[in-house]
């Protein structure tokens, strides 16, 4: 009985703290370290919950409570989930304009044809304006 009690009360202190994250996770996502260490930190419960499972006795614990503990695991993967879609969207404003300005430099740029020898540095030069943009924002970001 003692096991299924404390079972639930991980499960509520763990789901609370899954879910006050969540409520202000938006907020986080302009700072890109942040989210990050949110999201890990949830992945961490569920590392933590797994070695807690084990210590209580594994596949030998009272099967309420060892449901419990599963049943949390597959909430915080779903918090976890769904943190992840939330912080992959906030880039898509960012990639947005990275691509637009993409799209304006490529407008700068001449075709070329066939290029001689002598001219495909600048067509060297010119594939690393066009993609400046997005390699700016991936290289601030990753």
């Amino acid at each position: 009985h003692y096991m299924r009690r404390f079972a639930k009360t991980i499960g509520k202190v763990l789901l609370q703290y899954a879910d006050i994250i969540s409520k202000s996770f938006q907020s986080y996502c302009l700072k890109e370290r942040i989210p990050c260490i949110l999201m890990n930190n949830v992945q961490q419960l569920r590392v933590q919950l797994e070695k807690m499972f084990e210590a209580m006795g594994g596949k030998e614990l009272d099967s309420e409570a060892s449901d419990t503990l599963k049943e949390l695991q597959v909430k915080l993967n779903t918090v976890l989930d769904e943190l992840s879609a939330v912080f992959g969207n906030s880039f898509q404003p960012r990639l947005d304009e990275c691509i637009k300005q993409m799209s304006d430099i490529l407008c700068q740029v001449k075709g070329t044809g066939n290029v001689p020898a002598s001219a495909r540095n600048t067509v060297a030069q010119d594939a690393d304006n066009v993609l400046r943009p997005l390699m700016d924002f991936l290289d601030g970001n990753l």
